[in-house]
């Protein structure tokens, strides 16, 4: 987006989650809404930390996601199956996809 483009509130929301009572938005949709890269981000905000608050990120990491994973039980495998696909790196000349719930159409639940 250029400087003089106002982003709608809508978008940004939408982008947010509550996650045991936090706001939080994944890097890549920040990135996303400035128009640079995630990993330009993560550079410009390790870069300038003394700028911001000390809970203004964090980062999970593989051995953090497992220890989270064994903590709790199945009801959430899906949600960590999904962390787990936003973590990986997508193949060479491959897209990184949309991860994300949705409906089956077939259901006959209209």
């Amino acid at each position: 987006m250029s400087g003089s483009q106002l982003i709608p509130t809508e978008v940004i929301e939408r982008r947010i989650y509550l996650i045991r009572g936090q706001r939080v938005i994944l890097d890549r949709d920040l990135a996303e809404l400035y128009g640079v890269t995630t990993a330009a981000l993560n550079q410009a905000v390790k870069r300038n930390s003394d700028r911001f608050p000390d809970d203004f990120m964090f980062q999970l990491d593989r051995e953090k996601l497992a220890e989270l994973e064994q903590r709790y039980d199945e009801k959430f495998r899906v949600v960590f199956d999904a962390i787990r696909q936003l973590m990986a790196q997508p193949s060479l000349g491959q897209q990184r996809r949309q991860i994300g719930f949705s409906s089956d159409e077939g259901s006959g639940s209209r």
